[in-house]
Order: structure tokens, then sequence, then C-alpha cells
């Protein structure tokens, strides 16, 4: 596109496509059919015109769409090019498809846009129509070989720039989707039809190359809104029970000890902070449910263990944990020593390997000041170290319970006073 005369840019962009879904036909204003017919349109609105499927809009016609919708949208995937002749590109030449694709790439480009969307759906979907080549057939070894290669002939930017956010820590894409969300609710605020949601808002900033899309946020088989629940948000499609339950908890403690409400979680709920109501009623009788929260709310170290125990099972079983380190711990001392027992073993496991079992489960029963003393002496380790590895094993809290991290939530869930039981 930034190679074309400004003239021909300028003609692009007014031309005015749609597409008939009951026949396959493409149509155009009278000025789009002059300039193919005058030999200034691109070559595969040439070739439709002699099939027969480039034509004038009519409005009498039923069931047009505008093009660019139906290669940027969703609503018509099932569309095939059946029971109608596809554009021949079997003569193209390496011009003609860079030619193909800056046609393509104007009439799904807003002005503002500085990325194309000209991804391999919109490739793949240009195909299913019958008006151009797949993107198979473009990434030939004898044409571009890859796709990055072919937006590089077309001197376009494509709409995910590879591998510029696949550093950013969940921590980031965290922070940039609550950006996203907290743009997109001010701006439909009061808004009243269809608006965006949060996963195709997302999208949109990275094709006006603001940030990362959606393949980001889902790497390793994730989901937007687990990533959001580091800042507070609610991965409600992933909660289970005891998640509601902790829900409240974490409720009570931003709110001075106060009960959750019906009115408070669907409060939180417009923001994305709680699910609604009518999620808890599901799930819960609601008296029972918050007689569960009171009693995690009064035995915080209960919930947390109960929280890591199918981890301390599978660890026992695995023998990553062996069933000495804890096995002398009295049931009034386990909510207190367990977790920290655990962590000990872990770590001087993970940073002594060459110590004896019997050293290492007598260090696991000292206080921590022995404890760290014992791996600095014999690993000659650093406190940054010993910090390092604690954190990499997400042991921190259960060793050094004063370093708990600040909580997020305790902002986030806090609501009115008129809406507190």
């Amino acid at each position: 596109m930034l190679g074309w005369p400004l003239h021909s840019m300028l003609k692009f962009y007014m031309n005015n496509f749609q597409f008939e879904l009951s026949t396959g036909n493409l149509h155009a204003d009278q000025t789009s059919i002059d300039q193919v017919e005058a030999g200034e349109g691109p070559r595969n609105l040439a070739q439709l015109q002699a099939l027969g499927k480039l034509l004038v809009s009519s409005s009498a016609a039923v069931e047009i769409v505008p093009l660019p919708e139906i290669l940027l949208g969703r609503e018509h995937d099932d569309i095939k090019a059946h029971g109608y002749e596809r554009l021949d590109v079997s003569q193209w030449t390496s011009d003609d498809y860079v030619e193909y694709g800056q046609w393509l790439d104007s009439i799904t480009r807003g002005p503002q846009q500085v990325r194309s969307q000209l991804t391999k759906y919109v490739l793949r979907c240009a195909y299913d129509l019958g008006i151009g080549p797949s993107d198979n057939l473009i990434r030939r070894k004898d044409l571009f070989s890859k796709l990055s290669s072919f937006y590089k002939a077309l001197d376009i930017l494509p709409a995910f720039e590879v591998g510029k956010y696949d550093t950013w820590s969940d921590q980031d894409l965290a922070n940039h989707g609550e950006r996203v969300l907290l743009a997109l609710q001010s701006k439909t605020e009061g808004q009243t039809g269809r608006t965006n949601n949060l996963i195709e808002e997302i999208d949109r900033w990275a094709r006006l190359g603001q940030g990362p899309g959606r393949r980001i946020f889902r790497r390793n088989g994730r989901n937007v809104m687990e990533i959001m629940a580091l800042n507070g948000y609610a991965d409600v499609k992933n909660m289970k029970p005891e998640d509601y339950v902790q829900l409240g908890v974490r409720f009570m403690e931003a709110n001075h000890g106060s009960l959750p409400t019906v009115r408070a979680f669907d409060f939180l709920c417009k923001s994305m902070r709680a699910p609604n109501s009518v999620s808890f009623l599901r799930r819960f009788r609601w008296a029972d449910y918050l007689e569960q929260v009171q009693a995690a709310y009064k035995r915080p170290d209960l919930y947390a263990l109960e929280q890591k125990l199918p981890i301390i099972k599978q660890e026992l079983k695995d023998g990553t944990l062996p069933h000495a380190a804890i096995s002398d711990v009295t049931v009034e001392q386990a909510l207190k020593h367990v977790l920290n027992r655990r962590a000990k073993w872990l770590l001087v496991n993970e940073l002594l390997p060459e110590l004896d079992a019997e050293h290492k489960l007598a260090s696991t029963r000292g206080i921590n000041l022995f404890f760290e003393g014992l791996i600095r002496t014999r690993g000659n380790l650093s406190d940054t170290d010993i910090e390092a590895a604690a954190a990499r094993l997400d042991i921190t809290e259960d060793l050094w319970p004063s370093r708990r991290k600040p909580r997020p939530y305790m902002d986030y869930l806090r609501v009115p006073e008129e809406l507190l039981g």
C-alpha cells in the first residue's frame, strides 16, 4: 500500500464492495466497475468481472452485506464457494499476489489503523468466498514461502508483531488487560446495543499496534480471565465452589469483616470483580454460603492448607515430599507447621541436593534461623540465593509469613457501606 500512488490509494479506499451470500456475486459501485473496465482496478476484480461475478450494486438485491464485514467478522464462517465458479489464480505471477494482497488490505483496514488486518483468517475467508488464493498457495516455495515474506512484499505491518510480546510476564498481560477493560467500560458507559467484549477489544487494540492479542494471553492453554485474576478479576468460567468461598473471605478482609451480600456481589460483577449473585445461588443456599465463608475467614490457615492439600498428597505419592518430613506433626500443630515443613524440605532439596536424607529431615524440624544458617553454610549461598529459590518454588509465604505479598484484591473488593449487611 505505501508504495502505491496517492490517487490509487484514494480510489481503493472509496470503493464500495458488497457480497451477495446467495449467489456469490461481488457487488461494487459504478465507479469501481468503470475503473476495472479501464484497466485501473486489481486483476482479481477484472477476472471476477469476466466470470460475471462483479456486478453493480442493486438496491433490489436481497441479501447483500459489506465484504469487509464478512472477511473480518465471524458470523459467516460457514460460507464456501459452492455452486459458483472460483476465481482462477493458476496463472498469477508474484506481482498479481502482491496487488491482490494490497487490495485486500485496503478494504479491511480502517484509515486510522497502523497495522494491517490482513491475517491468515482473512486470507482463508477470501479464499472460501472464491475471490482469491489460499494462504497455502501464497506460502508456496516459489512465491513467498511464509506469510511474513508476503507482508514484507506488501509493505504493510501485520496485525501481530511476532515475538514482540512473548517475553511479557503474566502480570504485564494482566495490567494491559485491565487498561483495555477500563477503557472499554468508559467508552461504552450508557450505550445501548451490541458492543465489543473484552477479548474482541484486546484484539482491536492489537490490530492498532497498542498491545498483544488474545494469542499471547492464551499461551500455555490459559484464557484471558485466568491472567486477569492476578489483578483481582473473577475467572468465573474456572471457579470451583471453594473459589467462591475464598472470594467471600477476601471480601470480608477488604470490607472490615463484613459478610458479603447479594447486592454487593452484583455491584462487583459490573466491573468483573466477582460473579453475579445468580452464580452463587446456583451453587449454594445463601445461608450455607455465608456460614462457610465465615468459618474460612476465622481459620485462614486451615483454608491455605486445604488449598495445597492436593499438591501435598501428590508430592507424598511421588516422593517429592517424604512422609517423614511431616509425620510427627500433631493435630494441634498441623495448620501451623505442615506448610512450613513442606517448604523447608523443598528448599533444602533444591539447594543442597547432595545432603543425605537424614540431615535434610533434621533441617526441616529446626527453627527457621537454624535452617537458613545450615543452607548458607553448607551451600555457600547468600540470602539472595535462598530468597530466589523460595520464590521459584512458590514457598516464600510458607517460610516467612511476615513477607506476605500485598493483596491487591483488598482495594478491588471494597464496596460502598450501604451494600454491606
